[in-house]
């Protein structure tokens, strides 16, 4: 009898045992790694639309301080200036819509860097401590572009006609390269950082 109470208790022990982990350990080990993929989710959506949302920011802030470069100041800038110097008619009545033109396009571009960048903020308490830096530095390129751009408007009687492209410095073409490379860098290390979550 006592040999039949030992070979039962050879196979129900392992058996009881193999009931418990897989009846109780087994959903609370589930439970745990559901609870855990959730969290991870969550951080990573939370971090994208963040990302994805400064990422607008900084394309607003690029967009306002390329104000009195490149196209702007050619399409825009530029023939305004040489219908300005072109017109006949009577040089204070032609200037005052010019210089007023001006100031509101000076306006607009500072009401603008502003307000992207006052809508950064939150990104420091979600962004790496590697790349705050790069935001940063980003911002302070734009806005040394933003006020190179705002003094060239506001030398417009020294642009040559015939070749407005010396009115841009070549220190403004640097700024503006390191601006594109800055935000490649930027959009870089958000690609990471959210893979690693």
């Amino acid at each position: 009898m006592s040999n039949d109470i030992d070979i039962v208790g050879r196979f129900v022990t392992p058996a009881v045992v193999s009931a418990v982990v897989t009846g109780v350990l087994l959903p609370l080990l589930l439970h745990f790694m559901r609870r855990r993929d959730e969290r991870q989710r969550r951080l990573f959506d939370i971090r994208y639309e963040e990302y994805r949302k400064y990422l607008t920011k900084l394309d607003e802030i690029a967009e306002a301080s390329r104000v009195g470069f490149d196209a702007a100041f050619k399409e825009q800038f530029v023939p305004s200036l040489v219908r300005l110097v072109a017109s006949g008619d009577d040089p204070a009545a032609t200037i005052e819509p010019f210089m007023k033109a001006i100031s509101e396009l000076m306006d607009r571009s500072r009401d603008a860097f502003m307000k992207a960048k006052n809508e950064l903020g939150g990104l420091r308490l979600v962004c790496s401590d590697q790349l705050l830096p790069k935001i940063e530095r980003f911002v302070d390129v734009q806005k040394a572009l933003l006020d190179e751009s705002l003094q060239l408007l506001g030398k417009w009687k020294t642009v040559d006609l015939n070749n407005p492209e010396t009115a841009l410095s070549p220190s403004a073409k640097a700024k503006s390269e390191e601006s594109e490379r800055l935000l490649q860098e930027i959009v870089k290390l958000m690609r990471a950082e959210l893979a690693s979550l």
